[in-house]
């Protein structure tokens, strides 16, 4: 068992204390299952709090952006949530990879 959250919509010290008391209060291992930030995955390897980073992939050929295909007939996937968003390149930084 683990707890899994997302690290978006606090400060970072906040989210360091939160997930740090429901990690002594539960006696379970933290996980941000959504981050994107290199500053995020360093505190969090400081603190013992695995991360992955999030990128919505543009799994879809459906919509204007590929010529208003015919729907589901001439189409394949789901644009949904944040289509497109998020940045590969940090996927490659060495500093979050570490």
């Amino acid at each position: 068992m683990f707890y899994a959250f997302h690290g978006y919509q606090l400060t970072l010290d906040q989210m360091v204390d939160r997930v740090t008391e429901i990690k002594k209060d539960w006696d379970v291992p933290v996980f941000c299952t959504e981050g994107g930030d290199c500053d995020l995955w360093d505190r969090f390897r400081q603190e013992g709090i695995s991360r992955s980073y999030w990128h919505y992939s543009c799994y879809c050929d459906t919509g204007g952006a590929f010529g208003d295909k015919m729907v589901p007939k001439e189409t394949f996937g789901g644009c949904m949530l944040g289509w497109g968003s998020g940045d590969s390149s940090k996927f490659y930084d060495e500093k979050c990879m570490q």
